[in-house]
């Protein structure tokens, strides 16, 4: 089975209306001055991995962290399993 048949068969078997399990657009976090993460923008389907590579200081762990909703973008559209990750404060 290949990595695209893999996401399909998880999709189908979970009742998946095509939506993506996470969804960035436009991803930016500055703190200061200082732009840690730049615009990212990705789909990740059902099924699929995803990996961040990079060196040091490449927005790793922010971009994570904003994906988990314990931290708070600057801009962008987040959107994980169908719902807005949470905000730093809330709940």
């Amino acid at each position: 089975m290949t990595a695209t048949e893999g996401s399909a068969a998880a999709a189908a078997s979970s009742g998946s209306n095509n939506a993506a399990a996470i969804s960035v657009r436009g991803l930016r976090m500055s703190y200061g001055t200082y732009e840690a993460v730049r615009g990212i923008g990705s789909g990740i389907e059902p099924g699929e991995i995803l990996a961040f590579p990079g060196p040091n200081g490449a927005g790793k762990t922010t971009t994570t962290e904003i994906l988990e909703g314990f931290r708070k973008r600057t801009a962008g559209d987040v959107t994980v399993l169908s719902a807005g990750p949470g905000r730093v404060g809330s709940g």
